[in-house]
């Protein structure tokens, strides 16, 4: 009812308009049989006009109205989970540099991107041979909730614990799911998602039983020391790729968080 009313006078309103232009040509010395002509034929065409103004009009406010409700919507979002967005961001970043970074570090920000831009030389074939393989790690057993034999802490290469990593980064993400589902912006659910579907699928950090077969037979390769170039080339390819689609799924994640608090602005 509010929205024909709304309706009946935009039309009204045009119709004046229409009248007064034609009275403003009459006092300007047009002639009463063109001002006459003028007035049917705008009469014709005035149905078409108004219905023409009004449906474009109609979808621009809708439009409008969709873009604030997003807006709200993106706010309430933003509002609670900022922090903990970041927080998970900066944990599965944190998760990364324990797994591939052996430089010591203090601002993990500034380590991870490091590790992005150097991502080819760090995580080249030859690193992965001579430094990630032959290191044995003493991962933090409660965080990671690590499997221990006895009282005796494993010591594990980066290739076993990465799995153990994985679980981790996507516990966290799936943890981050459980609390604001119900707020995420579909966009920043998306590419939180693909952060998820790259650790889940990658031969790294996988646990799927197929994938861990093959990653199994890796280890004990590593132990064996009968890895081949081939193989140490396949590692150091899939870890830099893995790196640069966690990198760009972030970087999208931090450019959407912008551009809202730029449209709230």
């Amino acid at each position: 009812m509010k929205k024909d009313k709304q309706h009946f006078i935009f039309i009204l309103f045009l119709l004046l308009l229409f009248a007064f232009s034609n009275f403003v040509l009459l006092m300007l010395g047009e002639s009463s049989r063109e001002i006459v002509l003028n007035l049917f034929s705008g009469m014709a065409f005035a149905p078409v006009e108004v219905y023409a103004t009004v449906f474009f009009l109609e979808n621009f406010l809708r439009k409008r109205e969709e873009e604030m409700e997003e807006i709200r919507e993106d706010t309430d979002y933003f509002s609670i989970a900022k922090e903990d967005q970041l927080q998970l961001i900066w944990t599965i970043k944190y998760c990364l540099l324990e797994n591939f970074y052996t430089t010591p570090y203090s601002d993990v920000d500034e380590a991870f991107q490091r590790l992005y831009e150097d991502r080819e030389t760090i995580l080249s074939p030859s690193f992965w041979e001579n430094t990630l393989l032959n290191e044995h790690l003493r991962p933090p057993i409660k965080k990671y909730q690590l499997q221990t034999f006895g009282e005796e802490t494993p010591y594990l290469s980066v290739l076993e614990l990465s799995t153990e990593i994985g679980n981790y980064m996507r516990s966290e993400i799936t943890d981050f799911y459980a609390i604001y589902l119900k707020f995420i912006p579909l966009d920043i659910f998306k590419e939180l998602h693909g952060i998820y579907k790259a650790i889940e699928i990658s031969l790294l950090f996988s646990d799927n039983p197929y994938v861990l077969q093959t990653k199994q037979g890796l280890i004990q390769k590593q132990k064996e020391h009968t890895l081949s170039t081939e193989e140490y080339e396949r590692l150091a390819e899939i870890s830099q790729l893995l790196l640069k689609d966690i990198h760009s799924h972030m970087q999208n994640i931090s450019a959407m968080t912008l551009d809202h608090y730029r449209k709230i602005e």
